[in-house]
């Protein structure tokens, strides 16, 4: 064997080590991006946009900038508007997102937009004079 042969060895065995640590690299920067959007979770919540004139009758939550904060993943669904929409009723008239939730995120929802409800009305969140009607986390 003479020394350029051993030499392109090495450099083929350089290029495939190489080689598999960036495929896991990428793979692991996959599965921190799901991770980070709400996937592999095993809870969500469906937000639903009623485009309708008339004020819902049920518990209202008014949101405001302070709840953005508390619970940044509503922001991009009823503020920003950047939410992939998920679906929209035959009528026009409700548009659903769905917001997929960490096990900590769930307990933080829970606790901070689900109070005691008696009467089991219907809970809505309000902003800007825009409702949205919400229901308990579904855990999947």
């Amino acid at each position: 064997m003479t020394l350029s042969d051993a030499l392109k060895k090495r450099w083929k065995l350089l290029i495939a080590i190489l080689g598999i640590v960036v495929i896991i690299f990428i793979a692991y920067s996959i599965w921190a991006h799901q991770a980070s959007v709400g996937w592999g979770t095993n809870s969500q919540i469906d937000i639903i946009e009623i485009n309708e004139s008339v004020v819902p009758q049920g518990n209202i939550v008014h949101l405001n900038e302070e709840d953005f904060k508390k619970f940044p993943k509503l922001a991009p669904v009823i503020r920003d508007k950047t939410q992939r929409i998920r679906g929209v009723s035959n009528d026009g008239k409700r548009i659903t997102y769905t917001i997929f939730l960490t096990d900590e995120e769930r307990v933080e929802i829970t606790s901070l937009y689900f109070p005691p409800n008696p009467d089991n009305l219907e809970r809505f969140f309000e902003y800007n004079g825009k409702y949205f009607a919400y229901d308990f986390p579904i855990i999947s």
